[in-house]
């Protein structure tokens, strides 16, 4: 397959207004970063759901709980992580039996058994697995690395990466700038200031610890991947998949969380009934949100 050729897929994201649109305009850096080849796979992994959920509460695809196997997990464990070079770059999950190019085949299939197990273990994953600091051993070697020390900042990186399908948003990896090291700053707490024209900025120091951080991300998903704990059970996923991912939890989402969930997309599909697609795209992502905040 030609990945050149290949068509690009994107799952949602809401329009802005156009005061939005002057605020973000004010607020962000935007850079002029072209298109590279794999740009193309990484729009590829980030995108196309395996079918796109109908706005009718009877036609989620995942309103009931979804089974994951023993079998499923070691199979999650084989995938790797990979890094995308397009716009800021980010890793993505690759299962461990395909090669990228086979990979972005299954993405031209009207149904994909591969993508849809993928999805299903993502989804659990980010809900319900439990990732701690540590130092972890990599049974696939990354860039010739064996090994990571996940640290504090790298938990809170982690759940505040932004993801499309399997991948982390490479435009905007960890929040809504362009200028992804100021959303990684805020997530670490770490001083952001205002410049004279209007921009948020961060110092030259900051910044350059800010994009190694961002490099490392790609070892700590390979690490998560590997020794995330999440048992074979019966799990709650978003009724839309991995549609309906924000980022994920490192620790199990609570009951009360779920159930919050549950009742807002029940309003949703009840509103589906008399108002269009495009007026329910908002709600569908304040209810993730809400479902994916770590307490």
């Amino acid at each position: 397959m030609d990945l050149r050729n290949a068509a690009i897929r994107v799952t949602f994201r809401p329009a802005l207004t156009q005061c939005e649109q002057e605020t973000r305009m004010k607020q962000q850096h935007t850079g002029g970063m072209g298109l590279s080849r794999r740009s193309l796979l990484g729009a590829m992994l980030a995108g196309a759901p395996v079918r796109r959920a109908k706005a009718g509460e009877r036609d989620w695809r995942y309103k009931d709980k979804v089974a994951i196997a023993a079998e499923d997990i070691d199979w999650f464990r084989q995938c790797r992580s990979t890094w995308i070079d397009c716009e800021s770059g980010a890793p993505a999950i690759v299962p461990g039996e395909l090669s990228e190019g086979a990979y972005g085949v299954e993405f031209d299939k009207d149904a994909s058994p591969l993508l849809a197990r993928l999805e299903r273990l993502v989804c659990a994953y980010f809900l319900h697995a439990a990732f701690d600091a540590g130092g972890y051993a990599l049974r696939i070697p990354l860039e010739g690395r064996a090994a990571i020390d996940v640290t504090p900042e790298h938990i809170s990186l982690l759940r505040a990466t932004n993801w499309r399908g399997p991948a982390i948003d490479c435009k905007r990896p960890y929040g809504d700038y362009t200028h992804f090291e100021i959303d990684m700053a805020r997530a670490l707490e770490l001083p952001v200031t205002r410049s004279a024209k209007g921009y948020d900025e961060v110092a030259d120091v900051v910044e350059q610890r800010m994009d190694a951080l961002h490099k490392e991300m790609q070892f700590v998903l390979q690490a998560y991947i590997e020794n995330a704990r999440l048992a074979p059970g019966q799990w709650f996923i978003p009724y839309e998949g991995w549609n309906g991912i924000i980022l994920p939890r490192c620790k199990p989402v609570g009951a009360e969380q779920i159930a919050a969930y549950e009742s807002a997309m029940a309003v949703i599909a009840l509103r589906a009934l008399v108002q269009s697609p495009g007026d329910l795209v908002v709600p569908k992502i304040e209810a993730s949100v809400a479902l994916f905040a770590v307490n």
